[in-house]
């Protein structure tokens, strides 16, 4: 797999996602009578934006580590070989994760661990960054393999329903490992 063109390709999804971004905001402003209507309350598209395929789990650590990413201000994520964009960076997404995160640590009385962007390896070839985990503080810890009550809160605006429905699965599959239980 040859990631190339990164700088070129990256700005392509930013763009994107500041079109899907636009036409996110055009169906918030539009009148009640407006908004009833089939064609804005219905997904015109996934959302979906690959940005390189057929990419190993390897393959993409190196590439979030190289740090491209800060320049294109976009959250990416393996998902089944390919790396796809599905949100930009903003100081609003992240007051809201933080917030989100510093609430869930006291409503516990602090018997989570409350971990914001949190890479959680889903499969052989998928990798996710959770905004917010929150897992017991165990003593013990769970044996490798075995299943970790975990708590995921995901922030978006223009990620869609869809996308943010089809990580549940894989979120919570018998497989995906965080940190802690790698």
């Amino acid at each position: 797999m040859s990631i190339s063109n990164i700088e070129e390709k990256l700005e392509i999804a930013k763009d994107r996602l500041l079109e899907l971004d636009r036409e996110e905001s055009l169906i918030e402003e539009s009148t009640p009578s407006e908004s009833t209507t089939p064609e804005s309350t219905t997904t015109k598209e996934s959302g979906k934006i690959v940005v390189f395929s057929d990419v190993s789990l390897e393959r993409y650590c190196k590439f979030r580590g190289e740090g491209k990413l800060k320049k294109a201000n976009i959250y990416i994520r393996l998902v089944e070989g390919e790396i796809i964009t599905y949100k930009m960076l903003s100081s609003a997404h992240g007051f809201v994760a933080q917030e989100l995160a510093s609430d869930l640590k006291i409503w516990s009385n602090r018997q989570l661990n409350v971990i914001s962007e949190q890479d959680i390896i889903t499969s052989d070839n998928s990798k996710y960054c959770a905004d917010v985990i929150a897992e017991p503080r165990q003593i013990p810890p769970p044996a490798p393999r075995e299943a970790q009550p975990t708590i995921i809160i995901e922030v978006a605006k223009s990620e869609t329903l869809s996308s943010l429905n089809d990580l549940t699965a894989d979120y919570f599959s018998a497989s995906t490992q965080t940190n802690s239980t790698q």
